[in-house]
């Protein structure tokens, strides 16, 4: 009897003794395009969710008490695909930690992060970078008109990186900054507004890079695009229909056409570039794909990145 209680006691601690399961979701989840790199190689997400439950064990199961904790980790990826025709995915990397990717800087850069406390830029062939900005400045809403950070981050003078509010710069109110300028080596970025005469004219872009020594402008009146170089009109082009946003790729022009479709169009030689072929990217919750003049078709799935795994 006393041996057939003590096999019952421990058989009970046995199943109820605390216990942690992990597990990988099975599939890499493609993301966004978040940038054009050239004529046919594009910049796109993906991510993997890493879970973590701890709980009571009865009979093999985790349980549902009190003492119970879940956790998911997403872990980022970066992919060189090739948007004109379907290939094996040219290169890609990930990290162990979510990157939210949201643009392009360079034609091999591109950036994410939450933005205000932390600043990520990702170039290929590299690992990514983090940088957590030293706000500096007095302005009244600090690039932002509500609680979520908004601005783009672009090349800039002496290897520094503008914080361009995304915003027209025009439309923002007089006491807002209107962009900041981010010393990489520091982290110092120093919030400011375009006031003097010099700098008057760059309220008027939409869009602002600076490359080889010069500020490329991009600005927008009904459905025609100007891009102006250091305050003079280099080159214009119609797009049909009203450019809600457009914005820099690079060299690359981002056009949003619809809820559901971006134009893209590429500068050369600071001009339209006529020579090169129209590609659309469709940017639907379910199906991100591209689609270029002809109505041909590229798709990248989920199992062509699944290759990748980072540790947790």
């Amino acid at each position: 009897m006393r041996l057939y209680l003590y096999v019952t006691l421990v058989s009970l601690f046995l199943i109820s003794c605390s216990r942690t399961e992990e597990w990988w979701d099975s599939e890499r989840t493609v993301g966004w395009v978040v940038g054009i790199v050239n004529d046919s190689l594009a910049l796109r997400t993906s991510h993997r969710t890493f879970h973590s439950q701890t709980g009571g064990m009865i009979f093999g199961m985790v349980s549902a008490d009190a003492s119970e904790s879940y956790s998911v980790k997403d872990n980022g990826g970066l992919h060189l695909v090739n948007y004109r025709s379907k290939q094996p995915v040219v290169w890609a990397d990930t990290v162990n930690w979510e990157t939210n990717l949201i643009g392009q800087v360079t034609d091999s850069m591109v950036y994410g992060g939450d933005l205000w406390n932390e600043i990520v830029l990702w170039k290929i062939g590299e690992k990514p970078k983090k940088i957590k900005p030293k706000w500096s400045g007095d302005c009244a809403f600090k690039l932002r008109e509500s609680s979520l950070p908004d601005f783009r981050v672009r090349p800039w003078r002496d290897g520094k990186f503008l914080l361009l509010g995304n915003t027209p710069t025009k439309s923002i109110r007089a006491d807002t900054c209107q962009y900041a300028i981010l010393d990489t080596t520091t982290s110092e970025a120093v919030l400011n507004r375009f006031n003097n005469k010099e700098e008057a004219w760059l309220s008027e872009c939409r869009d602002i890079r600076y490359s080889d020594n010069q500020i490329i402008c991009l600005q927008s009146a009904g459905g025609q695009i100007d891009i102006v170089v250091n305050g003079e009109l280099s080159d214009s082009q119609n797009i049909n229909g009203a450019l809600e946003f457009i914005e820099l790729w690079g060299n690359h022009i981002k056009v949003h056409e619809s809820m559901f479709t971006d134009l893209i169009l590429n500068i050369k030689n600071l001009k339209f570039n006529e020579n090169y072929s129209t590609i659309w990217i469709y940017t639907s919750p379910l199906s991100r794909y591209f689609v270029d003049s002809l109505g041909n078709e590229i798709w990248y799935t989920s199992e062509e990145f699944s290759h990748l795994e980072s540790n947790p």
